[in-house]
């Protein structure tokens, strides 16, 4: 059967949000690193929440990571900004397997002993092992392999982006939903904070919409245009969104927490009512007008073969 490749219109618009996404990820990095989160003394000290703020090295490395993502934007990457790229994703590998050996042999870790001197409690080292490395060496591997020229690696190589996203999407709700197994494992064996799992979700979701014409986002996006896309995607952060606000105004006393449910219920059904409305009004649309462009075609070509005939 042969392959239907997605509308330029809707690869272009993909590649837009993917850039949008990853500027968005580098600037909650940047943010976590610059923000009054910071507490200036005699001595540069870090002052963090461990359910919120990823380690400070954790950022540098998403902002990295991200740096690299926008240099092969464009495909065909030209060569060297491919080599900057990978330098880039290289020097992050070498950070993450200095820590390991760190952690294993337990000398001192170097960076960040030198970029943040008070950072002496070993709790941060929780926030590296074992999820957190993982996802850092999958990231990398990702990047490295985005764009290889061998048929079955770049088909396959999708799949580490979508198990990025579910797992980021799983701490996300945790801490979210404030879901209490799950909070207890990301604590004891899983240690990834909100900050973390957010960058690793936004830079994820960046290597599927910049390449949506190859493996296997060339079906799932097929010929759909972008705004059926972009529905399925708010349909996927709408839960989240509700959610937060459901918890944030329980905690503050606006509503009881029966009521916040019942909030809960009713704006979901509504949502999803509305988005399915938007969706088929869309894809009607769509329909409507490949059904005109056929007929305009038939027009053209029964005229081209009345012309011949005469």
């Amino acid at each position: 059967m042969p392959e239907i490749a997605p509308k330029e219109s809707t690869v272009k618009s993909l590649k837009q949000i993917g850039r949008f996404f990853c500027l968005t990820a580098i600037f909650i990095c940047t943010s976590f690193l610059v923000l009054p989160i910071m507490k200036f003394s005699d001595e540069f000290e870090w002052t963090y929440n461990n359910d919120f703020l990823p380690h400070p090295l954790t950022a540098i490395i998403y902002i990295i990571y991200g740096v690299s993502i926008l240099l092969i934007y464009k495909k065909p990457t030209p060569d060297k900004k491919k080599n900057i790229s990978q330098s880039l994703v290289f020097l992050v590998i070498s950070f993450i397997i200095y820590k390991i050996l760190s952690l294993t042999f337990g000398f001192p870790y170097l960076p960040e002993e030198l970029l943040f001197k008070a950072i002496k409690s070993g709790n941060l080292v929780g926030h590296y092992f074992p999820l957190q490395i993982v996802f850092a060496v999958l990231m990398a591997v990702n990047i490295l392999f985005l764009d290889s020229k061998v048929e079955s690696i770049s088909k396959n190589i999708q799949f580490i982006s979508y198990f990025l996203i579910l797992f980021s999407m799983l701490n996300i709700y945790g801490f979210i939903f404030q879901i209490e197994i799950l909070l207890s494992v990301n604590e004891k064996l899983l240690p990834v904070t909100f900050g973390s799992s957010a960058a690793v979700f936004l830079l994820a979701n960046t290597l599927l919409f910049i390449r949506p014409n190859q493996g296997s986002m060339r079906y799932l996006v097929g010929q759909n245009p972008s705004k059926i896309l972009f529905i399925r995607f708010i349909a996927l952060l709408a839960p989240l969104i509700l959610g937060w606000l459901e918890i944030y105004g329980e905690r503050i006393g606006i509503y009881s927490k029966e009521f916040g449910k019942a909030i809960l219920v009713t704006c979901s059904f509504a949502l999803t009512m509305v988005l399915l409305g938007i969706k088929s009004r869309i894809s009607y649309k769509d329909k409507y007008k490949s059904n005109q462009q056929i007929e305009a075609e038939k027009i053209v070509f029964l005229r081209f073969l009345g012309f011949h005939q005469h």
